[in-house]
């Protein structure tokens, strides 16, 4: 190739000097041979699937390596966890066994960095577990635990490790258009030392630990239109990688999980009984059409100061959780009530900001 390149601009050279063109002429023919000479070059080189992760080390523990990937087979670029996703080999029909290849393809890349998730009915007991061990299809309703597998002890600062899963997409079987929109995401929180097990979806829907974050998956499980869905599952803070069909065509399975939720959820203790001014923020709440104003518990023990940048007085505030009912459901909402300075004294009240707003049983209100 090194040759031929020569030989063309040589020829080109002299054919330039008999024609006696300009250098910028000859500028533009030489960047025309060039391009020449390169597309043939391109021509002759073999094609490389650029979506192929370049991390091809194969685990060196004890994550099955009995399914993985044929290095001959022309659509291992459609493994790649960013490109199964919209892919007709994946969304056309199940296939537990491709499933299973395309987890193991991206288990040595850095989706995966040798972390393995195995999804089981139940706890697994079973120290050294492989993906022959996980299960690949649940039904809705039915038990769902992850089990994490690690090629290696991690070593935790000192701060633990935060766990979550990244709102990975979720691909149905039958959507070959890929118009599917739904996600998985879930914040599982900091751990001081690496679960082997996490809730996911667990036996009548109660969690030790992770009940917001059963709830959500089960909410977010449930928002699914009926049918057979790829659930990906990676987790950032220990990298990870699993997947699994979820198939709910006859119903969208229990609510459990939710149910547990709810009733877990309590108006907090009173730190300090102001009465006339939990009167009116019912009061004030109640005045715009919506949500009915229950209960108001004042977590703080007084009035904390608000100020300008500048450090000046603007009004003070305090930290309240307010229940509420509303389209036949109950709520608790923690929320900033705060009033303005005028130079002498405070007036008015007015909510100075809101969060964490979360569903409650209308029983626990007055608990």
């Amino acid at each position: 190739m090194k040759r031929n390149t020569i030989t063309t601009i040589l020829a080109l050279f002299l054919i330039t000097l008999c024609a006696g063109v300009s250098d910028a002429q000859f500028g533009d023919l030489l960047g025309k041979a060039k391009e020449k000479v390169t597309q043939k070059a391109d021509k002759n080189k073999p094609k490389t699937n650029q979506t192929t992760p370049t991390n091809t080390t194969q685990p060196t523990n004890n994550v099955n390596t009995q399914v993985s990937p044929s290095t001959n087979n022309p659509n291992n670029g459609d493994l790649g966890w960013t490109d199964f996703k919209c892919n007709p080999e994946f969304t056309g029909s199940v296939n537990e066994a491709r499933l299973r290849e395309m987890i193991q393809y991206n288990l040595n890349n850095d989706y995966g960095k040798g972390g393995l998730i195995v999804f089981t009915k139940q706890p697994l007991a079973k120290k050294n577990a492989t993906l022959a061990d996980s299960v690949m299809t649940f039904k809705a309703g039915e038990p769902i635990y992850m089990n994490i597998v690690l090629t290696e002890p991690r070593q935790l600062d000192g701060y633990g490790i935060f766990l979550r899963i990244p709102g990975e997409t979720i691909a149905t079987v039958g959507d070959t258009k890929c118009e599917n929109n739904h996600s998985l995401y879930v914040d599982y929180e900091r751990f001081d030392q690496i679960p082997a097990t996490l809730d996911f979806l667990p036996q009548g829907g109660k969690s030790a630990r992770s009940q917001r974050q059963v709830k959500s998956i089960s909410e977010q499980l449930r928002a699914l239109p009926p049918g057979v869905h790829i659930i990906p599952v990676r987790l950032d803070g220990i990298p990870a990688v699993g997947a699994f069909y979820y198939d709910n065509r006859d119903g969208q399975g229990n609510d459990d999980a939710i149910k547990a939720a709810v009733a877990e959820v309590k108006m907090p203790a009173s730190a300090v009984k102001m009465p006339a001014l939990e009167k009116q923020i019912i009061n004030s709440w109640n005045s715009t059409p919506g949500s009915i104003a229950l209960r108001v518990v004042l977590t703080d023990r007084d009035w904390s100061p608000l100020r300008y940048d500048d450090g000046t007085p603007r009004g003070r505030y305090i930290t309240t959780v307010l229940a509420t009912r509303q389209d036949g459901k109950c709520f608790r909402e923690i929320q900033l009530w705060a009033q303005n300075y005028n130079g002498s004294g405070y007036t008015g009240l007015f909510m100075e900001g809101s969060r964490d707003r979360e569903e409650m049983a209308c029983e626990n209100v007055l608990k």
